[in-house]
Parts: structure tokens; C-alpha cells; sequence
């Protein structure tokens, strides 16, 4: 699928969400989970960090949507949040 093409429909979805469809915004973590996950694990090193990680980053990005000014697509916004809370895990294990 074209980036052009996935813009848009990842913009109709976000509009879907802006007007109260949930399922709308699910459909845009599940487009974008597996490398999410790739993400989080490469940079947490294991399952529980990354979980932990993505189910904050993902509450992170659910209600900080209204706020998403699609002046970057979503999975870069999405790739930024949870870049940042694996960050947190990592700060947060340190003793």
C-alpha cells in the first residue's frame, strides 16, 4: 500500500475516533503494533518491560488524540510516544 494511500485512511480514521468511534482508534494500534513492539522490546530487552511499556504508551496516545495535529502521520506520533515511555521504564528500573 502507498504511504499516500495509508495517510489517508489513517486521516478518515482519526476523524472516525474525533467523533466518538473507539474501534477507530484500535484500528490504527493494530496497523501499527508489530513494530511498536519491535520497538519497545529492542529498546526495554524484554517481554514485560515492553508490555508494561506499550499498554502505558497506547493510553498515552488514546488520550493525548485529541491533541494530534496530523502535521506528522500517526505512526511517527505513535513511534515518538512510545519511544518516550520506554525511556520511563528504563528510568523507572534504575535503583
Amino acid at each position: 500500500m502507498g504511504s499516500e494511500e495509508q495517510l489517508r485512511r489513517e486521516s478518515a480514521e482519526l476523524r472516525e475516533h474525533a467523533s466518538g468511534a473507539r474501534d477507530a482508534f484500535g484500528s490504527l494500534i493494530r496497523q501499527h503494533d508489530l513494530s511498536m513492539r519491535r520497538l519497545a522490546f529492542g529498546l526495554v530487552g524484554d517481554r514485560g518491560g515492553m508490555d508494561d511499556a506499550l499498554q502505558e504508551a497506547y493510553l498515552r496516545a488514546y488520550r493525548g488524540l485529541p491533541g494530534f495535529q496530523g502535521e506528522s502521520a500517526f505512526g511517527t506520533w505513535l513511534y515518538r510516544i512510545v519511544y518516550r515511555t520506554c525511556l520511563d521504564e528504563l528510568r523507572r528500573r534504575k535503583p
